[in-house]
């Protein structure tokens, strides 16, 4: 049976599709692009166990895991309708995990982290400002893997995205845009290793972003 978060993760797709049907092309914008940038974890540990080492109390986690900053790279897909739109967004993290065990050794593996979301953007300027500046909220889905997670289970976890962009027309009659942009991540992730499912552990993440999107249709 698949888990609450693939489930969710499953339904990004069909609904960003729906939401970008909706709408008319001439009373709409689309444009594709992507964004690079550095992934920042805020709310750095994705779980902490504490024990003991053959039965005897110790000060720091017996089990504890964490990332590293690492570089993301986005694909977007955006449908403006006036003021507000419609976004999706598919991308990856990839860096390293640190793994603290019961010896208070830390290892560290490559990891990676997929990044999905359907959000709505909304402007914040005028439509006719040089710089149009954004904000937006949305649904997102983050599943982890790599090196860094194999034997692990539960990798797979829905999030809440807030982001606050800006992004302007590279040449008066250009179809291109510079885009930038700082996203929060915010997730409850449980993850699980033989069978054994850990505490659930707020996760908070930061990202920024720069690229460039092209613009389809008219030139609105």
């Amino acid at each position: 049976m698949r888990s609450p978060g693939l489930r969710f993760g499953t339904t990004l797709a069909p609904a960003l599709l729906v939401a970008l049907a909706g709408v008319p092309a001439a009373e709409a914008q689309f444009q594709v692009g992507a964004t690079f940038g550095v992934d920042m974890p805020t709310r750095d540990r994705l779980f902490q166990e504490y024990g003991g080492v053959n039965g005897s109390p110790v000060a720091y986690p017996v089990n504890e895991r964490w990332r590293v900053g690492s570089g993301v790279m986005q694909g977007r897909v955006v449908r403006w309708m006036n003021h507000i739109g419609v976004e999706g967004t598919l991308g990856i993290s990839l860096g390293n995990m640190n793994t603290r065990d019961s010896t208070n050794r830390v290892k560290e593996s490559a990891s990676h982290t997929i990044m999905a979301s359907v959000r709505m953007p909304v402007r914040l300027t005028k439509r006719t400002s040089s710089l149009l500046v954004h904000a937006s909220v949305g649904l997102g889905y983050l599943h982890y893997g790599g090196p860094a997670w194999v034997g692990y289970q539960n990798l797979g976890h829905p999030a809440a995205v807030v982001a606050l962009g800006a992004r302007g027309r590279m040449g008066r009659r250009s179809r291109w845009w510079f885009r930038v942009e700082v996203e929060d991540w915010m997730a409850r992730s449980s993850f699980g290793q033989a069978g054994v499912l850990y505490g659930t552990q707020f996760y908070h993440s930061t990202t920024f972003g720069f690229g460039a999107v092209y613009q389809v249709g008219s030139r609105r």
